[in-house]
C-alpha cells in the first residue's frame, strides 16, 4: 500500500502542472479586478455621475463638444439650463474633469448646436448675446473672448458640421444679412452663403458621410429637386 508521502514526489509533472494553473488562475483574477475597477470608474461600459458633481446643470442638455482651448481637453455642454455644478453659466458650460465654469457670461438664449472650427468653438442656437456681444444665433468662443460669425442668421440654428474644411449650418432661417440662406448655409470668406439653391423647409440634422455632407430636416425639396427629408450634398 502506497501512503500519503508518495504522491508529493513520484510524478514531477503534476507540481508543474499545477503552477501553470495558478499562474493562468491569478491572471484571470487580476484581469477580472481590472475589470471591475474600470467599471466603478466609469471607464469601461458603466454609467459615471461626474458631470453631475455639485448637481450638474439645472436644464436640459442640447449639445456636447470636446475641445481644447490650449488649457487640455474639456467636455463643453449647451443647452437651457443656467447653472451647473452650483456656477453660473448661462447655457454653456466647460467641464474639466472636476468642476463647470462659464464662458465668458455665456448667452441669453438655448444653445442648439455645438462643433470645433479652427481652433475655436463654435455655438449655435436661438440667442442675441454672447457674453454681452452682439450675435444673431451663432457665435464663436476662442478660449477667451466671445466674437460674431458675419450677420448670423434670422431665426434658429439647429445643426453644424465641418466638411472639407468648410463649416455649414441648418435649421429654421432663410436669411443671414441681406443674402438668401434658405435653411442650410456654408461660413465662406467672412460671409454666410447659399448652398446649392437651398430647401424649402428647415433642416436639423447634419453628418458628414463618404466625403458628402448629409442632412435631414423636414423638407421636399433641395435646389429644387424632389427629395424626401434627406439629402446629400
Amino acid at each position: 500500500m502506497r501512503n500519503k508521502d508518495d504522491f508529493v514526489t513520484d510524478n514531477p509533472a503534476r507540481p508543474l502542472s499545477h503552477v501553470l494553473f495558478g499562474i493562468l488562475l491569478l491572471a484571470w483574477l487580476a484581469s477580472a479586478g481590472l475589470i471591475a475597477a474600470a467599471h466603478a470608474q466609469g471607464t469601461g461600459n458603466g454609467w459615471n455621475s461626474a458631470f453631475a458633481a455639485n448637481g450638474g446643470p439645472n436644464g436640459e442638455v442640447r449639445a456636447l463638444a470636446a475641445w481644447d482651448d490650449g488649457s487640455g481637453v474639456a467636455i463643453y455642454a449647451g443647452g437651457a439650463f443656467t447653472t451647473a455644478g452650483g456656477q453660473r453659466v448661462n447655457r454653456i458650460g466647460r467641464w474639466n474633469g472636476v468642476s463647470w465654469s462659464p464662458l465668458g457670461g455665456g448667452v441669453n438664449g438655448t444653445v442648439l448646436a455645438l462643433t470645433r472650427f479652427r481652433n475655436e468653438l463654435v455655438v449655435a442656437g436661438s440667442f442675441t448675446l454672447a457674453g454681452g456681444v452682439a450675435v444673431n444665433n451663432i457665435a464663436r468662443w476662442d478660449g477667451r473672448r466671445w466674437a460674431p460669425m458675419g450677420e448670423g442668421f434670422n431665426s434658429d440654428v439647429g445643426a453644424l458640421a465641418v466638411y472639407q474644411d468648410d463649416l455649414y449650418a441648418g435649421g429654421y432661417f432663410t436669411q443671414s444679412g441681406a443674402n438668401s440662406v434658405r435653411y442650410l448655409s456654408r461660413w465662406a470668406g467672412g460671409v454666410w452663403t447659399e448652398v446649392g439653391g437651398g430647401l424649402n423647409q428647415p433642416v436639423s440634422a447634419l453628418a458628414v458621410y463618404q466625403d458628402e455632407l448629409a442632412l435631414g430636416g423636414n423638407f421636399t425639396l433641395a435646389g429644387g429637386q424632389s427629395i424626401s427629408r434627406i439629402a446629400r450634398w
